[in-house]
């Protein structure tokens, strides 16, 4: 018994590259189904956000920097939120970004930080909150260098 449940907590679900991606696009569009948005949204976040998430994967994958894969992220989809615009003026960026962002979002690790602290783990609390925001102002960043580098071109 002991040694099933060893086995089953080591094991490791890992789900193919190409289905996160897709699903990383998907993730994109679910903020704008409150919003209403067009379907040229609809689409232009899908493709923003699977981007980004692609351009995320793959530094994750090569570098060894801490929060670059976010920062580069980011970047991604700073740039093809304003590529987007480029198709269609009445499209705003903030719009694109704002959905596309989502699967970067550390949305699991800010929910268990917040339930360690009320648990009384305040240390561990504390140390994962930090980790979140220090993710979440590379996500940011690299989203802003984007917009402006695009916005001087």
């Amino acid at each position: 018994f002991i040694a099933q449940l060893n086995q089953i907590k080591h094991h490791i679900i890992d789900y193919p590259s190409f289905l996160k991606i897709i699903s990383a696009g998907l993730v994109s569009m679910a903020p704008m189904l409150v919003a209403k948005a067009t379907f040229l949204e609809y689409v232009l976040m899908f493709v923003t956000g699977l981007l980004g998430y692609l351009a995320y994967y793959l530094t994750a994958k090569r570098s060894t920097t801490p929060y670059a894969p976010e920062f580069i992220g980011g970047f991604a989809i700073g740039i093809f939120a304003i590529l987007g615009t480029l198709i269609n003026s009445h499209v705003t960026p903030s719009t694109i970004v704002l959905g596309a962002v989502m699967p970067l979002v550390p949305g699991l690790a800010i929910t268990n930080a917040l339930r360690e602290m009320v648990r009384g783990d305040v240390i561990s609390g504390i140390v994962r909150t930090v980790n979140s925001m220090i993710v979440l102002t590379s996500l940011a960043i690299g989203v802003w260098i984007a917009i402006e580098l695009m916005n001087m071109i």
